[in-house]
């Protein structure tokens, strides 16, 4: 745990058109690794986003219900499955301040991976049971209902050299996922599931700083799984150099 607790933004949920909500599986991860979470509500004056950049260390985008297609062309979607248009508007923002007017270390877990990578122009499977077997005729597996299945890693990676290993187990809530064909400026794939369908995400060029998407939630595996863990310890590893530097 570092001597410093490096300052963590997190953007949260909407529980209903008044209520913001944050799962309380990503504060303790954060705080076992030795940060400190700062939780973000969907602000409607979006120039409070910069002053709120100059205090963090590193900022974590969490899960939650699907943005809004038209952000990368997607088709229409039943209004149920959509977050709320408040949230939806201020997450847009909020990642395009942090991914290109800072430097900060940044994790994005589920939805927040989909959301870094359609913030720097990728795209979506809109809907992983059918986009993926009519784009590959490959029959995808069950990816909602906490679903555990093997995610295979690429050698070499930021995320092999955080897990040491070549795969690993994970959870799966989720119906959508990045598209391996229209990835984001300067993104690669570097975990996919059995049927092909993309689970992690980084920079091509990572030395330049610690960014992480990874579509499982390792928030909800830590207990029983060290090496989900260790995700959250590289990332506020991370976060503490960003503090060094920031404070010389």
């Amino acid at each position: 745990m570092p001597s410093r607790s490096p300052l963590i933004g997190l953007n949260m949920s909407m529980s209903a058109p008044d209520s913001f909500a944050l799962s309380c599986f990503y504060v303790d991860a954060l705080v076992k690794a030795g940060g400190l979470p700062i939780c973000l509500p969907a602000l409607q004056e979006p120039t409070y986003i910069g002053r709120a950049m100059e205090l963090l260390d590193g900022f974590l985008f969490v899960g939650g219900k699907d943005y809004l297609p038209h952000h990368y062309a997607g088709k229409e979607q039943k209004p149920k499955e959509l977050m709320e248009t408040r949230r939806d508007a201020f997450d847009m923002l909020l990642a395009k301040s942090v991914l290109e007017n800072t430097e900060l270390p940044v994790l994005g877990i589920c939805g927040g991976a989909q959301l870094i990578n359609i913030s720097l122009g990728g795209t979506l499977l809109q809907d992983i049971a059918s986009d993926w077997l009519s784009e590959t005729g490959v029959k995808p597996l069950e990816h909602r209902k906490g679903i555990r299945h093997s995610v295979f890693i690429e050698t070499a990676s930021l995320l092999s050299s955080i897990t040491k290993k070549v795969k690993v187990i994970t959870n799966s809530y989720h119906h959508q996922a990045i598209h391996p064909d229209h990835l984001g400026a300067g993104l690669i794939i570097t975990a996919t599931s059995n049927d092909g369908v993309p689970e992690a995400i980084e920079l091509s060029h990572p030395r330049s700083r610690f960014l992480l998407g990874v579509q499982w939630h390792p928030e909800r595996m830590f207990d029983n799984d060290p090496c989900q863990q260790k995700i959250f310890n590289t990332f506020i590893c991370a976060a503490v150099a960003h503090q060094d530097k920031k404070g010389t």
